[in-house]
C-alpha cells in the first residue's frame, strides 16, 4: 500500500552514474492493540524492485502494547543508479498481521498540522568513493551485556574503513536498527563508534550514542536513527 498517494512518491533521473540515498521517515501508531506497523521504500526504473512486491527498505514501528501513540519510524537504504535512467520512489506501509483495524502517520495536529511524514531523495555521483554502505538482513543479540560497555553489532559487516581525500571534510556518518528485547524492563542502546585522528573523543564511548526503548514492551521493535558528524582534518 503506497501512502499518500500524489505527494509521497519522487521520480529523478541521474545525470551521471550515482548513489541514491534514500530516506523517509514518519509518526506511525494504531488504534488497535496487538499491531506494529511498517514503513517501506519503494523503487522502481532500472533493476528495481529488487524482489518483486518488496521495498528497498523497511522498519517496523513498535506500537505492540499501545494504541493513539506515535512512533517514529525511519528507514534509509542507499542503491546505485544509472545516468539517463528513470527512477520513482515511492513511500508505503503495511501492518505486521492482518489487521481489521486502521494505522495512522503524523502526530498532533498542532496549529492544524501533523507532524511531517517524509520521503527524500539525494544523488551523489560516484565518479570517487565519498559514499560507503553495509547492511546486513540477519538478526543478531546481544545476551548478558553489564548496561555499560558498548560492543560491536558485527565486526565484519557493520565496519566501515575510510580516508578523507585531500583538504578538510565532514563525516556524516548514519546507522539505523529495529531494536528489541525478549525480556521486559530493559531499552537497547545503538551507537556509532569512530576511530583514527583524534577519534574517539572519549575512550569506550561511541559518537554519540541513542537509547530506544518501550517501557514495559517485548517483542515490539523501535527504530533509533541520527547521523553524527564528525571532522576529518587535512
Amino acid at each position: 500500500m503506497t501512502s499518500t498517494r500524489n505527494n509521497l512518491a519522487v521520480s529523478f533521473t541521474a545525470a551521471v552514474d550515482s548513489w541514491a540515498v534514500l530516506s523517509a521517515n514518519a509518526d506511525l501508531w494504531t488504534a488497535n492493540a496487538g499491531y506494529n506497523q511498517d514503513l517501506g521504500i519503494a523503487v522502481g526504473g532500472g533493476v528495481y524492485p529488487t524482489f518483486a512486491g518488496q521495498p528497498e527498505a523497511w522498519k517496523e514501528s513498535g506500537g505492540f502494547a499501545g494504541t493513539f501513540s506515535p512512533n517514529a519510524a525511519y528507514a534509509h537504504a542507499i542503491i546505485p543508479v544509472l545516468s539517463g535512467v528513470p527512477y520513482s520512489a515511492r513511500l508505503q506501509w503495511k501492518t505486521n498481521q492482518p489487521d481489521p483495524g486502521t494505522i495512522f502517520a503524523g502526530a498532533g495536529p498542532i496549529a492544524g498540522a501533523y507532524s511531517p511524514t517524509r520521503l527524500t531523495v539525494q544523488l551523489v555521483p560516484n565518479s570517487s568513493p565519498l559514499v560507503i554502505s553495509r547492511k546486513i538482513t540477519t538478526q543478531p543479540g546481544l545476551t548478558g551485556n553489564d548496561g555499560r560497555t558498548w560492543q560491536d553489532v558485527d565486526t565484519s559487516n557493520l565496519s566501515l574503513g575510510f580516508t578523507p581525500p585531500a583538504g578538510n571534510w565532514w563525516a556524516l556518518t548514519t546507522a539505523n536498527a529495529d531494536l528489541w528485547t525478549s525480556t521486559a524492563g530493559y531499552n537497547q542502546d545503538i551507537g556509532i563508534s569512530v576511530t583514527g585522528g583524534a577519534f574517539p573523543s572519549a575512550a569506550g564511548q561511541p559518537r554519540p550514542g541513542r537509547k530506544v526503548g518501550e517501557g514495559p514492551a517485548r517483542s515490539a521493535p523501535t527504530r533509533p536513527s541520527f547521523k553524527p558528524a564528525c571532522r576529518s582534518p587535512a
